[in-house]
């Protein structure tokens, strides 16, 4: 059976969709489900624009190809993962677009406030608010899940074969730790350093004692 289509929102939605957001969240979950979101993409041949559920044209069909989620809902002003020349970059999607990031790196993540980049075979943090790089692009790797660098708010990069951890609020350590772990019960960041299993305190500095842990996950 195919699934029923919803409709498109108009502006008077999108207005009481932010009403109901602070003043009745149920009412809220039923609206978002009662409409379809999600963007559009504008053709031109191979390249392509993204238009928005309310028929705003957000960027131009003048891209290779854009990193987006099923069903994403995209917006004025949001940032978007975007192919040009070969390259990957991320625009601001205000109509004509401009870069907030250039188009010169081989991967991108979702653009989060902090994402992982990819240059000339090695990875960095960039941060996207500041427009200038958190670790820059030395790193031999950083794990992703499901193309975001933060599980729980906590990422991790390897640069000289040593493990970093990096929150997605801005900090991190350097590289001295062999390998790290999954979160324990309570959400601490488990590494090994000099082949002992512990955790980071607030100076940044291994340690042994579990209540001096700094790093947690955040579960809720």
């Amino acid at each position: 059976m195919e699934k029923e289509k919803l409709p498109r929102p108009a502006a008077d939605d999108y207005l009481r969709r932010k009403e109901l957001e602070k003043k009745d969240p149920d009412a809220w979950v039923d609206m978002m489900n009662s409409f379809d979101w999600s963007h559009e993409l504008i053709k031109d041949g191979d390249l392509v624009g993204i238009r928005s559920a309310l028929g705003e044209d957000l960027l131009p069909p003048i891209f290779e190809n854009f990193k987006l989620m099923t069903n994403q809902e995209v917006n004025f002003g949001d940032r978007v993962v975007a192919r040009h020349e070969g390259k990957w970059g991320v625009m601001i999607a205000n109509g004509k677009g401009f870069w907030r990031i250039r188009p010169e790196f081989d991967y991108i993540g979702y653009p989060n406030d902090l994402t992982h980049v990819l240059k000339d075979g090695k990875w960095g943090v960039f941060d996207l608010v500041n427009g200038d790089y958190l670790i820059k692009p030395e790193c031999e790797e950083i794990p992703e899940w499901n193309g975001f660098m933060f599980m729980n708010r906590i990422g991790f990069y390897k640069k000289d074969g040593k493990w970093g951890v990096v929150t997605d609020w801005g900090t991190f350590t350097k590289p001295i730790f062999e390998e790290y772990g999954g979160d324990t019960d309570d959400g601490q960041v488990e590494v090994m350093y000099q082949g002992k299993w512990g955790y980071i305190n607030e100076k940044n500095e291994f340690t042994l004692d579990e209540d001096e842990a700094y790093y947690y996950y955040h579960l809720d």
